[in-house]
């Protein structure tokens, strides 16, 4: 269960520990700055962060450079860097650049962006897209987005949402158009059989979100294992949720073979996917199977950094241990 982590790794924990710490905070962006230099993206993040509510223009340059690396938390921090309309007009550059970048974050499995895209979207009167970005939200465990999605789809049972246009959003497929009203649908009606079949059906073209409902729905009705399959499929196809969840199930026996070997390396998969919660139970595992203080640092830290508060939490503990 050994994961290797390389020096510039630990230094990243570190860095971030310190800038946890009134007493080391100036430290700890020193370090970062040193990361930033060497070709070390996260932690152009985390400055960025730290310069967005003072000096934006320093902020969108961390941030830049750290989007070069394609990590979602670099799109969702430029999309706060740039001003935009209280109504969205898509003939807006302005509007439309903010529009782009939290779509980008939003499909790098960040789940701020996801629930601000699905805002977007129901507030441009796209109903199934804020629906697919909403249950995207709600499986990578954002806390507020199943309570969002309850109230969109009792407004759409109850015709106070429209049909959704013709026209399909800029980057919305058919195929996760149909995902989104299925899910509106799931939503209210959770014993909807013809709705789960084309579910499966969608599942079949490898549309990873319908493979994710459709595995939530074995979950929630505990069959494991068919539910252990379908995330399986869905993590062949480089799903980060999906990958982290079959680390899960390896890690617990349930539903997939008991092999914690396999569970790490899924996990790290997941991470380099951007999967925050997989980065947390990295952080776990080196604590559990290692005790190995800078892995859990750096882990912790990579989650924390992309808002997973229990990872927070375990930050300032490190601090004070």
């Amino acid at each position: 269960m050994i994961v290797d982590i390389s020096a510039e790794d630990r230094k990243f924990g570190q860095a971030v520990l310190h800038t946890m710490n009134p007493e080391t905070i100036d430290r700890g962006y020193e370090e970062l700055q040193e990361l930033e230099d060497y070709g070390y993206p996260e932690a152009a993040v985390v400055l960025g962060q730290y310069f967005r509510n003072s000096d934006v223009i320093k902020a969108r340059k961390h941030f830049e450079f750290a989007a070069e690396y394609e990590i979602g938390e670099a799109f969702w921090g430029l999309a706060q860097t740039i001003p935009h309309s209280s109504i969205l007009s898509m003939d807006s550059q302005r509007d439309l650049r903010w529009f782009r970048c939290v779509r980008t974050a939003a499909e790098k499995a960040c789940t701020e962006a996801q629930v601000e895209l699905a805002r977007s979207y129901r507030q441009l009167g796209y109903n199934a897209p804020a629906a697919y970005w909403y249950q995207m939200a709600k499986l990578y465990g954002h806390e507020d987005a199943g309570f969002q999605l309850d109230i969109l789809s009792d407004l759409w049972q109850s015709g106070g949402c429209p049909a959704d246009p013709v026209e399909l959003p800029e980057s919305f497929t058919e195929l996760q158009r149909d995902c989104g009203m299925l899910v509106l649908r799931l939503t209210t009606r959770t014993r909807d059989y013809d709705t789960v079949y084309q579910l499966t059906q969608n599942a079949l073209k490898e549309d990873a979100m319908a493979e994710l409902s459709l595995a939530a729905i074995y979950e929630g009705n505990g069959n494991m294992e068919n539910a252990g399959k379908v995330y399986r499929i869905a993590a062949s196809h480089e799903e980060p949720y999906a990958m982290k969840r079959c680390g899960d199930l390896h890690m617990a026996g349930t539903g997939l073979p008991p092999d914690g070997d396999l569970a790490v390396k899924m996990y790290v998969d997941a991470a380099s996917a951007g999967e925050r919660t997989a980065m947390y139970e990295l952080g776990r595992c080196a604590d559990a199977f290692e005790q190995d203080r800078e892995k859990m640092a750096f882990w912790f830290a990579r989650a924390h950094v992309r808002g997973h508060r229990m990872a927070t939490e375990e930050m300032r503990k490190l601090i004070y241990s």
